[in-house]
């Protein structure tokens, strides 16, 4: 049973390691393939949330003009994972798509992906958000969101002027690790810049795009300075927390009525247009969505026939006011969704890319297909290296009974701290990865130890021990990351670093020699020393090892600290192939990681596991993963998977520790 099964991963291994070789191969270096003509076209539509109104409408704008022009849409969610929407990119290539239209995560961390676009010679259009600057070839479709916010406060100023009351504004910020967000405060406070003699900022609010946290900010604000009578929100979708934040205050008052509070709005939802028709707004900053739409469709057509369209193709968008409202309106995504919806059942129904079962049948079909290749090989390959090691520590925490969920914490807060070291270091590119390679891990190490000395000295569950880690150094590298970027994450990091991720050293790759050292070392400990004994026998029976002499609390800590060793190893790797520093790495991988162990037999109760069951695990969710991704499942699809499969293996688990119990 064993030697099979040993023999099928060898074998996966040595394939996947062909595959890798012929992946890494130079590629051809002709520019962009030109479509030929008649060719129907498929291109990817690569979201990273669909959280907002104005990213909702987008899509059903991409669809309904690629249905229109007769294109296959593909589409993928990243959920603002970094990592993810890149493996996405690379499904979308392995497709055979002919062009991508992608919302970057974060403008540093789609650098990587636009590259292997480049490689590929397919056409990639950044939608509203542009990268950071590189050598990396991309075109940005982008509205001017720090101009456009400063014309949409400047005309909310005027209009404030002419009652000669002087104003205290507040201002809604939006997520700082948004670049628009940025953008958005930066054009506000030029507008204020302006009109120093007319305008004090009272408060700055920060929402993290997050509807409940705008409330109690807004609401907090309004209390600490009841005399707030203007009011600027970076996005539209927050108009139902401002009205009940301004109702609850007694400032919800008309234009002309006495109270009211001067508001200006962006984005041009169906909120603003209703409250700019109701007299409650009166000035909107609205990013025209066709017009963007349009401008990156022709963008692909145009790189098609070979040309090069500038980096950046720019919406200027327009300030819509109760004054012009009628005449700009048919430009105000927002009131073609409103219209909609007071039309509802009698609107015709809009065109839907890939209507008929046998587009889905053949993209379902291409999909299958691409998992069969040397290149999906080599993407699984890759992918499971890290996990594989993120695995293994938590192997060993499982081993002992306990849990560790501080991994994502590890992750983020070293790749912040780290970044930030190799940036600022100014002695050499080696020894500023060698400087931030430390960083992580002594972050790793120090984390683990923290929660061991918690869990085996103080006796605190290491669930909540964790869960508070990960807590607290996530959010110690959000804000650490916001006090140094523009943009959160951290890049520029050196190239010798970055080779890490998917560099080799004598033709094998760095990746797969530092999880081959963890795994083997592992596997050494646990089959071959007494330490390894004493884990399973922790596992097993924590009294009963004691009383039997085992240092308890001194393996405890050193499995934790193993743990946070293994996440930084882990977080090397991911941050050196994402090119990046990300505070925000890792957040999505807790189901991945304890999942893989679980699948592969390791036992939630102790005492039972090994090295070999966490790689059969982390083969199993890598193949799945990259097969549903290929198969162009949406995310939340792919979740449901993976917890379907995680419940099945804990379901079976449970069954065999009570058949044992019995006998």
């Amino acid at each position: 049973m064993k030697s099979p099964l040993i023999r099928f991963i060898l074998v996966f291994l040595a394939t996947a390691g062909f595959g890798l070789a012929s992946f890494a191969a130079p590629q051809d270096s002709s520019p962009t393939n030109q479509i030929p003509a008649g060719k129907q076209h498929t291109i990817a539509l690569l979201f990273d949330s669909l959280t907002t109104p104005f990213w909702l409408q987008s899509r059903e704008v991409l669809r309904r003009e690629g249905a229109r022009r007769g294109w296959v849409v593909l589409e993928a969610l990243s959920n603002m994972d970094d990592s993810r929407q890149y493996q996405q990119l690379k499904a979308m290539i392995q497709r055979g798509v002919d062009g991508i239209i992608i919302m970057p995560t974060d403008n540093k961390a789609v650098i990587p992906a636009i590259q292997a676009a480049n490689e590929a010679h397919i056409p990639i259009v950044c939608f509203n958000r542009p990268p950071a600057e590189s050598d990396a070839d991309s075109v940005a479709v982008v509205c001017d969101n720090r101009d456009l916010m400063r014309r949409t406060a400047l005309a909310l100023i005027e209009k404030a002027r002419r009652t000669g009351e002087h104003c205290k504004a507040a201002l809604l910020v939006g997520d700082l690790g948004d670049l628009n967000a940025v953008n958005r405060r930066t054009g506000f406070e030029e507008a204020v810049a302006q009109n120093k003699d007319f305008v004090d900022v009272v408060a700055e609010i920060p929402t993290d795009w997050n509807a409940d946290k705008a409330f109690a900010g807004l609401v907090n604000a309004l209390q600490a300075h009841p005399d707030i009578n203007m009011l600027v929100t970076s996005s539209d979708f927050l108009t139902p927390q401002i009205e009940q934040a301004l109702r609850q205050a007694e400032k919800w008052k008309m234009t002309g009525e006495p109270g009211h509070v001067w508001i200006a709005g962006f984005d041009g939802d169906e909120n603003a247009y209703r409250e700019l028709a109701a007299g409650y707004y009166d000035v909107d900053g609205v990013q025209n969505i066709g017009y963007e739409v349009k401008l990156a469709y022709e963008t692909l057509e145009r790189e098609w026939r070979g040309e090069k369209p500038g980096k950046i193709v720019v919406d200027p968008g327009l300030v819509v006011m109760q004054d012009n409202l009628k005449e700009s309106r048919s430009d105000m995504w927002g009131y073609h969704v409103w219209l909609a919806n007071q039309q509802k059942g009698t609107a015709p129904e809009a065109p839907k890319a890939q209507s008929n079962a046998g587009s889905e049948l053949a993209n379902l079909a291409a999909g299958i297909r691409s998992m069969f290749t040397w290149g999906t090989a080599a993407d699984i390959f890759t992918a499971m290296l890290p996990l594989a090691i993120l695995a293994t520590g938590q192997l060993l925490v499982l081993l002992l009974r306990e849990i560790d969920l501080s991994m994502p914490g590890v992750m983020g807060l070293g790749a912040i701290l780290a970044a930030a070291v190799m940036t600022r270091h100014a002695d050499g590119q080696w020894l500023a990865s060698v400087s931030g390679i430390l960083v992580f891990l002594v972050i790793g190490i120090f984390i683990g130890a923290f929660n061991g000395v918690c869990t085996a000295v103080v006796k605190m569950p290491s669930f909540i021990v964790t869960l508070a880690t990960t807590m607290t150094g996530s959010g110690a590298a959000v804000w650490y990351a916001s006090t140094l970027s523009n943009s959160v994450s951290i890049g520029g990091l050196p190239e010798s670093f970055c080779s890490i991720g998917y560099g080799t050293c004598f033709v094998i790759p760095i990746a797969f020699v530092l999880c081959a050292a963890v795994l083997l070392a592992t596997t050494y400990i646990l089959s071959g020393t007494i330490i390894g004994r004493w884990i399973y026998a922790i596992g097993h029976n924590p009294k009963t090892a004691q009383i039997s002499g085992v240092p308890v609390t001194l393996v405890t800590i050193g499995a934790f600290t193993a743990s946070g060793f293994c996440a930084a190893l882990a977080a090397i790797i991911y941050t050196s192939r994402m090119q990046t520093g990300s505070p925000t790495l890792g957040k999505d991988m807790l189901l991945d990681i304890i999942g893989a162990a679980i699948i592969g037999g390791v036992s939630l109760f102790g005492g039972r596991g090994t090295v070999r069951m966490v790689v059969v695990g982390v083969l199993f969710l890598s193949v799945l993963d990259k097969a549903l991704q290929l198969m162009g499942l949406p995310f939340f699809i792919v979740l449901s998977v993976k917890g379907i499969a995680i419940l099945a293996a804990t379901f079976i688990d449970i069954t065999r520790r009570r058949r044992a119990a019995k006998a």
